[in-house]
């Protein structure tokens, strides 16, 4: 019994929220498809560069959220590699907001040519839809008690670069345990 009144009494007091997850900004500085040195006509190689800003918001005004190193994936069309990149864990105060900044390259994936050239012009045109999962470790922090790490997914996507550079910011889910979808 007094464990329920003392749960209920923090929950209470501390009303933790889930952070929320915007992607702000992707710039793809490079993609490019080039023959291979064989020239086989289906044997291309691909280089790409590609910078993308999420936004991390705390709404919570009494909790602390630590975050584990995190890796953002990101694709281009559901299925071609733009490549990952990874940013160290950190702390994030109480009603704070933290953009972080994700430079993933690729340097000379084997691609199809049909593909290839495909991807290429809907990056050009803005009509490639991009697709970014992040991996990272989330804790809570209440006062100098800290609540160990949970595994999460954070999974944004299914929007043109157009559409975002419009202000059309993908709606992304925080998964959790594989199956466990927390918004």
């Amino acid at each position: 019994m007094f464990l329920a009144v003392s749960g209920t009494l923090f929950h209470l007091w501390f009303t933790p929220r889930f952070p929320d997850f915007h992607v702000r900004q992707v710039d793809v500085g490079k993609f490019n498809v080039t023959p291979t040195k064989d020239g086989a006509s289906s044997n291309y190689l691909y280089y790409s560069e590609v910078t993308v800003r999420v936004e991390a918001r705390n709404p919570n005004e009494r909790v602390v959220i630590y975050y584990g190193d995190t890796t953002v994936s990101l694709t281009a069309d559901e299925d071609v590699s733009l490549g990952s990149a990874t940013v160290s864990g950190f702390a994030q105060g109480t009603k704070n907001v933290t953009l972080l900044k994700f430079v993933a390259r690729v340097t000379g994936q084997e691609i199809d040519d049909v593909i290839g050239k495909m991807v290429a012009a809907r990056v050009k045109s803005h009509a490639v839809v991009i697709d970014a999962e992040a991996k990272t470790k989330v804790g809570l922090g209440f006062g100098s008690f800290k609540v160990g790490m949970l595994g999460v997914n954070v999974i944004c996507g299914d929007v043109t670069l157009k559409e975002l550079n419009n202000g059309d910011p993908p709606k992304c889910t925080l998964n959790t345990l594989k199956w466990i979808n927390l918004h």
